[in-house]
């Protein structure tokens, strides 16, 4: 795998799965590039990386470019503590709003923009978040973060008592649909696949063994979170609970329903299959 390319995003949510990798538990001699999801799925579609994880939106708007890795996934069973939109009024008292939207998102963006018109009935407009997150969240203005970024302004106006409300997409997701939310999913280029079969077996078998690692492993990740963060060792362990990996049928069944209402919303333009790697059931 020497000249594979494995993208990584850089928020704490991957640490389980990367953490083998990087104490090396698990020898991986390719180029690990990290970024936020929107530019490791940029990366991703021109061909500048061979596997990552991608937002689950990319893989819908580029399904035919890729196949799925098995037995993993960044998900939630309900809430997610890091896909957070803040507001200075419930959401049932507003009509209509505009929503400042972090540059780092794609897939969480889509969530909201669904729960907006199939679950709320409320019209919003979006604009890009260009001034301090926390000011503007402080001032109650509605705003969608997503990420550590959202676990330390969540943690920052709970300690300072500034009183929002707060709305855990992944909470909406599941009280709407009843289903798990699936925000990121690792996935192959299928021209790299196509040539490169033992290297796409090998990597997604070593992503596996390091998730399994890292999940055994949760004191040493949660320390490298503490570092990154600064968030407490107790708050990180509740964040890192919440979250699910390994994409078994009740991700895929709920993936495939976000995909079903991003097509009834016309975000994307047709509908869409889950092409996993080594499954011939998909």
């Amino acid at each position: 795998m020497a000249d594979l390319r494995l993208g990584q995003l850089e928020f704490i949510n991957n640490l389980p799965i990367y953490h083998g990798l990087e104490e090396n538990i698990f020898r991986f001699d390719g180029e690990l590039i990290k970024g936020p999801p929107n530019i490791i799925n940029r990366l991703l579609f021109d061909k500048l990386l061979d596997v990552a994880p991608v937002s689950s939106i990319e893989y819908g708007r580029n399904h035919k470019q890729y196949l799925i890795l098995p037995d993993l996934c960044i998900g939630s069973d309900g809430r997610v503590g890091s896909v957070l939109l803040f507001s200075s009024e419930p959401l049932d008292c507003i009509n209509s709003m505009k929503i400042a939207i972090t540059k780092a998102t794609a897939t969480s963006v889509v969530l909201l923009q669904i729960l907006l018109e199939h679950y709320w009935g409320i019209r919003a407009d979006f604009y890009s978040l260009d001034n301090d997150p926390f000011e503007t969240v402080s001032s109650g203005r509605p705003v969608l973060l997503i990420g550590d970024e959202a676990l330390m302004i969540n943690e920052k106006i709970n300690a300072l008592g500034i009183k929002l409300e707060v709305t855990d997409l992944g909470d909406a997701w599941k009280s709407f649909t009843g289903c798990n939310m699936v925000y990121a999913i690792w996935v192959v280029r299928k021209c790299y696949a196509k040539e490169n079969s033992e290297r796409v077996n090998d990597i997604s078998r070593l992503l596996s063994n390091s998730k399994d690692f890292g999940l055994s492993q949760p004191d040493s990740f949660i320390k490298k979170a503490r570092l990154k963060t600064g968030l407490s060792a107790e708050v990180l362990r509740d964040y890192f609970i919440k979250l699910k990996y390994d994409f078994k049928d009740k991700d895929r069944q709920g993936l495939r329903l976000f995909y079903d209402y991003a097509y009834k919303s016309g975000i994307i333009k047709q509908q869409v299959n889950l092409s996993i790697w080594g499954e011939n059931n998909e």
